[in-house]
């Protein structure tokens, strides 16, 4: 005698397991031209340049998976009663100071190791991800219309030299004068300890072996060359 509850359970979960494939595959495709978690959030807390908050405005207005984003990021901010500041003073990562270029064209980012999650990897990401990237304690990203003319970038990661030490991986072009920046001076600086490191023609520095429990209080200073830019970025991770 035949079981036919028996097999119309398995159609039943086979069904179920399609249906999950179909959804994952079409948010892999449709998400490729998606914005990243790091700029929604800014986009969401208001911190992006005019330019940039357009863009990813209108991206989100036909977008529902990244509309579902900002609605779990919603969620995620609301759960967060002890800090009431939270939002002015860090963001959802870092504080950005308002009108940047006003201030003189110094940048202040700052990054408070308590207001972060234990791991942000909850947080959706579209497409596959390189295994790289876990080791990336958090990239700094300040475009011109933030620094009065510098784009800079700052990565935080592991140290390719030593297990247990980071590095600092710095990027400083000018859209107008590149590739002027080698020599470019960034200096890594967290109490006593200091390291200082020029840029190539690239406009690239690295700085190695900064100790684990220095990420608190480092602080990244780059010091445009006065006949390039007289602004200057500042990071504080």
């Amino acid at each position: 005698m035949v079981n036919h509850s028996y097999f119309d359970r398995r159609r039943i979960e086979q069904s179920a397991q399609e249906r999950r494939l179909e959804r994952t595959l079409r948010v892999g495709l449709f998400r490729r031209s998606c914005p990243d978690t790091m700029m929604l959030s800014d986009y969401q807390l208001g911190l992006l340049g005019p330019t940039e908050h357009a863009r990813v405005g209108a991206h989100v207005a036909r977008c529902p998976h990244c509309q579902a984003e900002l609605a779990r990021l919603d969620a995620f901010l609301v759960d967060r009663p002890t800090l009431s500041d939270w939002i002015s003073d860090v963001g959802f990562e870092w504080r950005r100071l308002v009108r940047a270029g006003e201030q003189a064209g110094q940048v202040v980012i700052r990054l408070v190791k308590e207001a972060l999650t234990p791991s942000l990897r909850p947080l959706p990401v579209r497409g596959e991800q390189d295994a790289a990237d876990f080791n990336v304690y958090r990239q700094i990203v300040l475009h011109p219309e933030q620094t009065g003319g510098l784009d800079v970038q700052a990565e935080v990661c592991r140290s390719a030299a030593s297990e247990n030490a980071w590095q600092v991986i710095v990027q400083v072009q000018s859209p107008e004068r590149w590739p002027e920046l080698a020599g470019t001076v960034v200096r890594v600086r967290a109490g006593s300890w200091r390291r200082e490191a020029m840029t190539d023609e690239h406009g690239r520095a690295v700085v190695e072996d900064i100790p684990d429990e220095l990420l608190d209080t480092m602080t990244i200073k780059v010091d445009s060359m006065q006949s390039l830019c007289n602004s200057q970025a500042l990071a504080t991770v």
